[in-house]
């Protein structure tokens, strides 16, 4: 029970306090600059969504992973950053603004790319038996 609370209800707290917090001192001219000069944010998406699960399958075959352990590692490769590299971007002075610009981009489109990397690694790595149908992935074929 005190788990569930923990978890449930004063983690998300904590968390939009950080994000609350570090964006205190940033202006609209701060993400002004990034729809400008978009290059870094563009850079970061391709970098997370295409390199990084392309990556993690490349390490899971030379190093011959596979099974459950292999969808593991690319539910990893495949989740958005979360709001702890936004306060560890702030503590090192970098840019703050880009960093929570890329959470929220990281965050809406992992809603589309998160369920096509899991089906996908699933039928990879498991076989079509545990492949799990997405109906809105079925619409788009």
């Amino acid at each position: 029970m005190q788990g569930d609370i923990v978890s449930s209800v004063l983690l998300p707290l904590i968390l939009a306090f950080i994000m609350f917090s570090l964006g205190l001192g940033l202006t609209p001219g701060d993400f002004r600059r990034i729809l400008v000069q978009p290059r870094a944010l563009l850079v970061g998406v391709v970098c997370h969504f295409v390199l990084l699960p392309l990556v993690c399958w490349l390490m899971l075959q030379a190093l011959g992973i596979g099974g459950v352990f292999a969808v593991g590692f690319m539910i990893l490769a495949a989740c958005p950053t979360g709001s702890t590299s936004n306060l560890l971007t702030y503590l090192a002075r970098g840019d703050v603004a880009l960093a929570l610009s890329f959470t929220a981009v990281a965050s809406v489109l992992t809603i589309f790319t998160l369920p096509l990397i899991v089906t996908w690694a699933l039928g990879h790595f498991l076989g079509a038996a545990r492949a799990v149908d997405v109906q809105w992935i079925r619409g788009l074929a």
